[in-house]
C-alpha cells in the first residue's frame, strides 16, 4: 500500500505545470512506434530531471489529441504513460487536466451515424448569426439520443478519471480553481473545440460556442483557458475573441508548433497565446520535432497591486543527443521566458484577520475551514480517479447501486452522466468512506492508499 500523499492544502504563491499536447497514442505505423515510444520515455526522464532541479509539478495540462483514433486501447496506454509522467514530475497521478482534440474523436461512430453527420452539417452551415442558436438546439437533445456524443464516448470515460468530463451538454467547459495567496484564484478552463469535428475539419469551420467562450469575470480570479484549436480554426472566432480576452493566457495545441505570441486588441488589452508543440507529431522530423513545455504561474508584486508572472520553459527534442533539451531559440542565455500576466480583477490584498489567544501561533490565522474544504475536494477527486481507472463499467454500476445513490428517476441513461450524478449523491449522502473501500478492492495492493474518509 502506498503512503497517502497529503499535498499542500494551504494557499500557495505559485503553481507549476507540465504542458503537453498531441501525444497521438495509436498513430504509429511504418516502424515509427520504436522512435515514438523512446521519445515518450525520454520525456518522463526529462520531467524527473527538471523537477529535481526546479521543483515538482502541481499537475499536468494536456491540450488535446491524447489518442489518435479515439479508441479505448489508446486511452489505456495514455493513462499508464501519464501516470509515469506524474510520478516523474512529482505530482499526484490524478492531477491531470485534459481537453479533447480532433484525434480524440472516434470517426467510425460518425461514419455509421447519419444523425451525427447531419447535426455537424446543420451547425456548420448555420452562419455566424445563427450558429449559437443551432448549436443550442442540438445540445438541448436528451443525452441518450444526442447525435453529438457517441464520437467522444471513449474520451469521456478517460477524462472522467481526471474529473475533466464535460460538466453538461449545454456547457461542455470544465473549470478548476487553484488558490493563490490569501485571496486570489488561478482558474483553469478546459474548453471543447471538437463538438462538430469530423473528416471535413478545416481552418475556420470548428465551433466553440458562446456557452464556452463567455467567461465569467469574478473578483480576484484570473482565468487561464485551454483550447485545442488555435483561434484561426474557429468559425465563431470574431464573436469569441472579445470574451476570450477575459482570459489573459490561452493554451493551444493542434498545429504541432511550439512558441508564444502576445496579442493586443484595439482597447489595449494584452493576451498571451502559448503553443505546446506536439509530444509526438506524426512526422517526428527536424522540422517538426517532439516538444512540450513547463509552465509556472506565480503571484508577485506588492500586496496593494498583486499580479501574476508566467515562466515558460520550452523543451525540444535533440535528434543529435536523442533527448529533450531546452529550446534556446529566442531564449538566448536566459533560463526561461517570463511574462507579466494582466489581472484586472485582482483587488488590493487584505491582510489576514484572526483572533489569537496569547498562546496561539501564526498558523492559527490560516483559514482552517477553507483548507479543510480544499482537502475534501482533493480526496473526492482522488476517489474518482481510482473509481474510473480501476473499475470496469459493470463494477462501477454494482458499487454505486450497492450504496443506493443512483437517481430514483432515470431520464439520462448515458453511463458517464449516471455515474457522475451517483458519485455526487454519494458525497452528499456521506457514503464516500464505503465507496472508497469498495473501490480499493479493485486497486492493486501496491497502488492502494489509506481511506481519507474515515475522519
Amino acid at each position: 500500500m502506498k503512503e497517502r500523499l497529503t499535498g499542500d492544502f494551504m494557499s500557495k504563491d505559485f503553481y507549476r505545470f507540465i504542458h503537453l499536447s498531441d501525444i497521438h497514442f495509436g498513430q504509429e505505423k511504418n516502424g515509427t512506434i520504436v522512435i515514438h515510444e523512446d521519445a515518450r520515455k525520454k520525456l518522463i526522464e526529462d520531467c524527473a530531471e527538471f523537477a529535481s532541479i526546479n521543483g515538482r509539478a502541481d499537475g499536468i495540462l494536456v491540450v488535446g489529441d491524447i489518442a489518435y483514433a479515439g479508441l479505448p486501447d489508446e486511452y489505456k496506454k495514455a493513462a499508464e504513460w501519464l501516470k509515469a509522467v506524474a510520478k516523474a514530475g512529482g505530482c499526484e497521478e490524478f492531477s491531470v487536466r485534459t481537453i479533447p482534440g480532433n484525434h480524440d474523436i472516434d470517426r467510425n461512430k460518425i461514419k455509421n451515424n447519419v444523425y451525427c453527420r447531419n447535426a455537424h452539417k446543420e451547425i456548420r452551415e448555420a452562419g455566424l448569426a445563427n450558429l449559437d442558436g443551432k448549436l443550442e438546439e442540438h445540445l438541448a437533445v436528451a443525452e441518450e439520443s444526442n447525435a453529438l456524443l457517441p464520437k467522444v464516448s471513449a474520451y469521456r470515460e478517460f477524462a472522467s478519471r481526471f474529473d475533466c468530463d464535460f460538466p453538461s451538454l449545454k456547457k461542455p467547459c470544465w473549470s478548476k480553481d487553484y488558490r493563490l495567496g490569501r485571496q486570489f484564484i488561478l482558474r483553469l478552463l478546459g474548453m471543447n473545440s471538437v463538438q462538430v469535428c469530423d473528416a471535413g475539419d478545416s481552418e475556420g469551420n470548428m465551433v466553440l460556442g458562446n456557452n464556452q467562450y463567455v467567461i465569467d469575470e469574478d473578483s480576484n480570479v484570473v482565468p487561464i483557458a485551454m483550447i485545442h484549436h488555435p483561434l484561426t480554426w474557429l468559425a465563431d472566432k470574431s464573436k469569441a475573441k472579445p470574451y476570450l480576452h477575459r482570459a489573459p493566457v490561452l493554451l493551444f495545441g493542434h498545429e504541432h508548433t511550439q512558441g508564444f505570441e502576445k496579442v493586443e486588441n484595439q482597447y489595449g488589452q494584452t493576451q498571451l497565446h502559448v503553443f505546446s508543440g506536439a509530444v509526438n507529431p506524426p512526422e517526428g522530423s527536424p522540422e517538426y520535432p517532439f516538444r512540450y513545455n513547463w509552465l509556472e504561474f506565480r503571484l508577485v508584486g506588492d500586496p496593494s497591486a498583486r499580479k501574476l508572472s508566467l515562466s515558460l520553459w520550452p523543451k525540444v527534442w535533440s535528434f543529435q543527443q536523442t533527448k529533450y533539451v531546452l529550446d534556446r531559440q529566442g531564449l538566448g542565455e536566459k533560463p526561461f521566458h517570463t511574462f507579466d500576466v494582466p489581472c484586472p480583477k485582482f483587488e488590493p490584498e487584505i491582510a489576514a484577520v484572526c483572533e489569537r489567544s496569547p498562546t496561539s501561533s501564526d498558523e492559527s490565522c490560516e483559514r482552517p475551514q477553507e483548507v479543510t474544504m480544499q482537502e475534501a475536494d482533493r480526496d473526492f477527486e482522488q476517489l474518482k480517479y481510482y473509481f474510473w481507472a480501476y473499475l470496469g463499467w459493470q463494477d462501477r454500476v454494482k458499487a454505486l447501486a450497492s450504496l443506493d445513490v443512483f437517481p430514483k428517476t432515470i431520464t439520462q441513461p448515458q453511463p458517464q452522466t449516471l455515474e457522475h450524478l451517483a458519485l455526487t449523491a454519494a458525497r452528499q449522502k456521506g457514503k464516500l468512506r464505503q465507496l472508497w473501500e469498495i473501490t480499493m478492492a479493485f486497486v492493486p495492493p501496491d497502488d492502494q492508499v489509506p481511506n481519507p474518509f474515515t475522519k
